[in-house]
């Protein structure tokens, strides 16, 4: 906790992915970081940075080298009393 409302936390797994254009399936490694804070007593927000990692391969069509993704994620959340 950084303070009574506003919270900042890690999160860490693995993720299964269908690559599409190589009919590939892969398991990544995931980490990101982010922020909640309330913005009402039932209302809060939610920002988060997530990297996601896939090892090469290779396929019949083509090598994938080290697919690689970063995504931003903001989010508004409702709690129900």
């Amino acid at each position: 906790m950084l303070s009574d409302h506003t919270m900042a936390y890690a999160r860490l797994g693995v993720v299964r992915t269908r690559f599409s254009d190589t009919s590939s399936t892969q398991t990544g490694g995931q980490f990101g970081v982010g922020m909640q804070t309330t913005v009402t007593q039932n209302v809060d927000l939610r920002g988060e940075y997530v990297y996601t990692a896939y090892s090469s391969f290779n396929n019949s069509i083509s090598s994938i080298s080290s697919p690689r993704s970063d995504a931003f994620n903001l989010g508004l959340i409702y709690k129900f009393d």
